[in-house]
């Protein structure tokens, strides 16, 4: 039964709730079947390897660290311009002690209770997907010694 072909169509799927990184919806499924172990070399999704899916969803998720930086999220909030964000940025290369926030400050691009409450929501954030990454490291702990007995 374990090679048998199975073919399943999901629809409806509320993709926001829980995707800040922008996966597709074949991405989110290949890392909930890989997160709950079902997902085989032979398993495709959409008649595309569902292995290939799951790579583009780490990648997907490793980039959205990346755009967690202060900058970026304040640009993404709309309290700042790109070209805002490159003239703060210049200011610090400048001066290499100059914190960034203190840098769009001192140019009156924002306050500093933006700068505040953007750092609040950064750590949020940050601690959420610490979070979600200690819960995947326990769900492989758990998948492994399940397979020896399975």
């Amino acid at each position: 039964m374990r090679n048998e072909k199975v073919e399943t169509r999901v629809a409806g799927l509320d993709k926001d709730r829980y995707n800040p990184f922008a996966a597709s919806e074949e991405e989110l499924l290949a890392a909930a079947l890989d997160e709950a172990g079902l997902l085989l070399p032979s398993t495709t999704i959409n008649g595309l390897p569902a292995d290939n899916r799951l790579q583009s969803y780490i990648v997907k998720r490793s980039r959205y660290q990346e755009v967690l930086k202060i900058g970026t999220l304040l640009v993404r909030r709309g309290v700042l311009q790109d070209s805002d964000l490159r003239k703060a940025l210049e200011l610090q290369q400048s001066r290499p002690r100059m914190r960034l926030g203190e840098a769009m400050v001192a140019l009156g691009l924002c306050s500093a209770d933006e700068i505040d409450r953007t750092l609040d929501e950064q750590a949020q954030i940050r601690e959420g997907m610490e979070d979600l990454d200690k819960f995947r490291k326990q769900i492989n702990t758990i998948k492994g010694r399940l397979k020896r007995y399975f």
